[in-house]
């Protein structure tokens, strides 16, 4: 009797996992054909280059920007006392 419940509670398991994997829903509108699903995946992966490229100049532009505002930082100092004095640079 024991085996029977173990029996049926794995077939019962299956069937859930069989069922909640095929009402996944991958697309929507009709037919799909492979050459169609290729360039999807195609045109998926170069978004996700492009998105990365965009990130990666993000970070070098503000890298190079901070390096621009630390070289001018020795001279901060000065150009603040020359204002303050009332003198334009």
């Amino acid at each position: 009797m024991e085996n029977l419940e173990h029996t049926r509670l794995a077939e019962e398991t299956r069937s859930a996992r069989r069922k909640s994997a095929n009402r996944r829903q991958v697309q929507k509108g009709g037919v799909i054909y492979a050459s169609e699903a290729r360039q999807m995946v195609k045109r998926r992966e170069d978004n996700e280059v492009e998105k990365a490229e965009n990130q990666l100049r993000k970070a070098q532009n503000a890298k190079k920007e901070r390096a621009d505002t630390e070289a001018h930082k020795p001279f901060l100092g000065e150009i603040k006392a020359a204002y303050k004095a009332g003198q334009a640079c």
